[in-house]
C-alpha cells in the first residue's frame, strides 16, 4: 500500500527529499567531527601514537587540527591545545647532612644542609609537594625531640620522639606527609625540615649502624 502510495505521489516525494537533504548531510557531518574529536584519543594520548605524543589532536575550542599539541582544561568547559610534552614527570629533590648539628635546648632550628629550593614547573599547576625526612640524633639527657617540615609559613610532617630514660641515647624521627597548600607554577619554594627538644641534643649526619644519612627528599605533583 505505501509503495503504491509513493508511485502515485512522485513529485512530492522527490520534493520532500531535497528539502531535507541539506540537514541529513548537516547532521551526519556533525556526528562524523564528533566521532573524530572523541576517538582522537584514549586516555589522554593519541591512537597508534606513545605517550608523550607528536601526533595530531583535534582543538574543540576552534574544531582544527593542531600538530604535535595536545589537548587541556579550557575555558567555558572547551578544550584548548598545550604545546609538549603533554605530561610533565614529576619533579624530585633531595638534600643529606654531611656533618652533625648541635641543637640548644627548647629553640627552634633549621637543619641547615636539608634545606630544599623548589622552582615548580612553568604550567600545569597547581602543585603540591609531598616531602620525607629521617632524622638521627643522640642526647645525654631525658629528650623529647619534634621534627617538622616548613615552608615558612606552612608546616606539616611533624614526628615527636619521647623517652623517659636519661643518659645517653640516640634515636630518630622520620615521617612523610604532603603540604597543606598548593603553590602556582613558578613558584619559588624553600623547605626546612625544623626541630625542637626539652634538652639539648645533637642532630647526626650518618646513622649508628647503617643506612642512609639523615635528609630530606621532596617531589612536586599536580594537584587540586
Amino acid at each position: 500500500m505505501i509503495s503504491r502510495w509513493i508511485k502515485k505521489n512522485k513529485i512530492w516525494c522527490l520534493v520532500v527529499a531535497v528539502l531535507l537533504a541539506p540537514f541529513v548531510l548537516q547532521s551526519r557531518n556533525t556526528v562524523i567531527r564528533s566521532m573524530a574529536m572523541i576517538s582522537s584519543t584514549i586516555d589522554s594520548t593519541p591512537i597508534g601514537n606513545t605517550s608523550p605524543s607528536t601526533g595530531i589532536f583535534t582543538s574543540l575550542t576552534d574544531n582544527t587540527l593542531t600538530a604535535g599539541n595536545c589537548l587541556q582544561s579550557g575555558t567555558g568547559g572547551l578544550l584548548s591545545t598545550i604545546s609538549l610534552p603533554c605530561y610533565a614527570p614529576p619533579n624530585f629533590y633531595s638534600a643529606s647532612l654531611s656533618t652533625d648539628q648541635g641543637i640548644p635546648a627548647t629553640t627552634i632550628a633549621v637543619i641547615s644542609q636539608a634545606a630544599i629550593s623548589i622552582t615548580t614547573p612553568a604550567n600545569g599547576g597547581p602543585w603540591r609537594i609531598q616531602t620525607c625526612y629521617s632524622m638521627s640524633w643522640t642526647t645525654g639527657a631525658t629528650p623529647t625531640v619534634d621534627f617538622w617540615v616548613s615552608d615558612g609559613t606552612h608546616a606539616w610532617g611533624k614526628s615527636e620522639t619521647t623517652s623517659a630514660t636519661s643518659g645517653t641515647l640516640q634515636a630518630g624521627n622520620n615521617a612523610c606527609d604532603w603540604s597543606p597548600t598548593t603553590y602556582a607554577n613558578n613558584a619559588a619554594v624553600t623547605l626546612n625540615v625544623e626541630t625542637e627538644g626539652f634538652n639539648a641534643y645533637t642532630v647526626k649526619a650518618a646513622p649508628l649502624y647503617g643506612g642512609p644519612n639523615s635528609g630530606m627528599k621532596a617531589i612536586v605533583f599536580p594537584s587540586n
